[in-house]
């Protein structure tokens, strides 16, 4: 529902797929950035992660605050999958490495 102000609302339909049901295949690097929903982004990959260990890099916020959690809460969820976070910013805003491959970061680095 969106607020149009003055009390005014807007119901909008859409369409919603997740990560996993575009069946992708070799996947080695995710960038999410999607304005505090990353946690769902995440629910959405389970088989994806499970299946590829692709490396995440994930825009939390400015104050780490999403309106599905925060960074803590994302630290938690892909812990269960053997998951670490790195900070390593690249963007305007604080964006968070996450990867279950400890070699990730130093070939990222040595690359540039």
């Amino acid at each position: 529902m969106i607020d149009l102000g003055e009390g005014t609302t807007h119901t909008v339909e859409t369409l919603v797929t997740t990560l996993d049901d575009y069946e992708l295949n070799n996947v080695k690097l995710v960038k999410i950035d999607v304005e505090g929903f990353a946690l769902e982004v995440l629910h959405g990959s389970k088989k994806t992660i499970q299946e590829h260990r692709p490396a995440f890099f994930i825009e939390i916020g400015d104050d780490n605050e999403s309106s599905s959690g925060n960074l803590e809460d994302i630290k938690k969820f892909l812990s269960q999958f053997a998951y670490h976070c790195y900070a390593k910013p690249f963007n305007a805003t604080p964006t968070d490495l996450f990867t279950t491959d400890l070699d990730f970061l130093s070939r990222i680095e040595s690359s540039e």
